[in-house]
């Protein structure tokens, strides 16, 4: 029986990826907080830490995220699209609604190039970093799946056991 979406999930996806994105910006707050300051809003406080109006915009992002995720994955919005279809369309979604937020909120210049290659390759990490937790999770699950099948057919007797 398929568990029914609410709303409480909806902000619990959205409050796991804000966390993710704060402990992103916190580290590279460290890293590079004092040389980025002058070119990008998000490091404005130096290496000091983190503006309340910068959480607010990854807050938001993150919300605005969850409900690109929730609208490629619908059954109700979205009928007969393969799992790997919805997963490369919102991922191309994710670009374009993220370097929104960069452009709105300053977070780097839009004419430095650099810093657009910089978000581009932080985003395909984190997004292969992603794919691998996601894979290696399935993996685990259909383990753990597989061993209960086995134990099932073992005791109603449709396997022998192996020796």
């Amino acid at each position: 029986m398929d568990k029914k979406f609410t709303i409480f999930d909806f902000f619990s996806e959205a409050f796991n990826t804000f966390s993710i994105m704060i402990i992103c910006i916190t580290l590279t707050t460290y890293l590079f907080g004092t040389d980025a300051g002058t070119i990008s809003s998000l490091y404005k406080l130096g290496s000091e830490g983190i503006a309340v109006d910068t959480i607010a915009q990854f807050m938001s992002a993150a919300l605005v995220l969850e409900l690109v995720k929730v609208f490629w994955f619908s059954e109700k919005l979205i009928r007969n699209m393969m799992a790997l279809w919805r997963t490369v369309c919102m991922v191309i979604s994710v670009i374009p609604v993220m370097a929104a937020f960069a452009g709105i909120f300053g977070w780097f210049p839009l004419d430095n190039l650099h810093a657009w290659g910089g978000f581009l390759i932080s985003f395909a990490v984190c997004f292969v970093l992603s794919l691998g937790v996601i894979y290696l999770k399935a993996r685990l699950e259909s383990r753990k799946y597989e061993e209960g099948f086995k134990r099932y057919r073992l005791e109603h007797g449709l396997e022998e056991k192996d020796d």
